[in-house]
């Protein structure tokens, strides 16, 4: 369910799912809040934003790590 707040001059969208995270975000105008928070429901509804606790190992996430360090790392000789 989305909710839309007023702070002041900007609007902040609120979306909360059961199963999901929440997301937020603040913007300038009203529509333009509803906007994004009616595209992310739909993107929940349709399972493109997945929210899964555990999906990834603590293993798996070293590895890659150590993947992407590696190759950013410059070789010295």
């Amino acid at each position: 369910m989305a909710t839309l707040e007023r702070i002041g001059t900007s609007w902040c969208a609120r979306v909360r799912r059961k199963a999901h995270k929440p997301l937020t975000k603040t913007f300038r105008t009203q529509a333009q809040a509803d906007v994004w928070a009616t595209q992310r429901e739909a993107e929940m509804a349709r399972a493109e934003i997945v929210s899964e606790a555990g999906s990834l190992t603590v293993c798996e996430l070293i590895n890659s790590y150590r993947h992407l360090r590696d190759k950013a790392r410059p070789m010295t000789w």
